[in-house]
């Protein structure tokens, strides 16, 4: 078992079930020290699993939604509109247009499948690739309300510094909760110290499958599966979002 793939919320529901449901098939000389440092490590693990959502991060949520759906809205029209220009000129002028639109969306829009720190930050690379000539093809288009297209693209370009803005104020958020990574570190070499010792003691003891021992083959087996489709997972070529990964339909429940 890789129980480094474990999460902190996996650990936790281990360890909570050995000590309350289970608590009795562990209170045996056999596993003692094992059942102690299971109570030892539970408060630890609760104490770094996410909060509750407060009315700060719900909001800081729901602000994000909001910017990358600007976000989002302005690569999506920007990319078409030009699309549309270049179709409709000779070869020379389109050409130029097609290379006003690789230098602001190189990947298409794909980029609206980027995290929201890339988001924010492609505003600024897309700024630095354009040419005067860019700049210049841009500004010669007028749009039915009198704005120029080389506008348009800077209000995309505002879009993105609020995604930037906005994630520093996320990121100050989560670090004010966050603990420490070396705490993490700790927390999971003593779980799966632990996990060995109740798989040698249960071995001894005859009792290979030992229920908390299953529930840890359960949780490692779902954690690798997830470690397993990150590392394969291409990035999208549609404008479609990765689906959430699958709950399986019945799972222990602590007590």
């Amino acid at each position: 078992m890789n129980l480094k793939l474990m999460d902190n919320g996996e650990m936790h529901f281990v360890v909570n079930l050995a000590v309350t449901d289970q608590r009795a098939s562990l209170d045996k000389p056999a596993y003692k020290l094992v059942l102690d440092g299971f109570e030892a490590l539970l408060p630890e693990l609760a104490a770094v699993l996410p909060k509750s959502t407060s009315p700060v991060a719900s909001a800081l949520v729901e602000e994000g939604k909001r910017l990358d759906a600007d976000f989002d809205r302005h690569v999506r029209a920007l990319y078409g509109t030009l699309d549309g220009i270049a179709r409709l000129l000779p070869a020379a002028l389109a050409a130029q247009v097609t290379g006003a639109r690789a230098h602001l969306f190189p990947e298409g829009t794909a980029l609206v499948n980027a995290t929201y720190a890339d988001e924010g930050m492609e505003g600024i690379r897309a700024e630095g690739r354009l040419t005067a000539a860019d700049r210049a093809l841009l500004a010669a288009v007028t749009l039915p309300d009198g704005t120029t297209l080389w506008q348009a693209v800077q209000r995309w370009f505002a879009t993105a510094a609020a995604l930037r803005d906005f994630e520093k104020r996320r990121l100050a958020a989560d670090q004010a909760d966050a603990a420490p990574a070396l705490r993490h570190v700790d927390l999971r070499n003593r779980f799966i110290r632990l996990v060995r010792a109740l798989e040698t003691n249960a071995d001894l003891s005859q009792e290979p499958n030992h229920p908390v021992l299953e529930a840890v083959r359960y949780y490692e087996a779902r954690a690798a599966a997830r470690a397993a489709a990150a590392a394969t997972e291409t990035r999208p070529a549609a404008e479609t979002r990765p689906a959430a990964a699958p709950t399986p339909v019945v799972e222990p429940t602590p007590a």
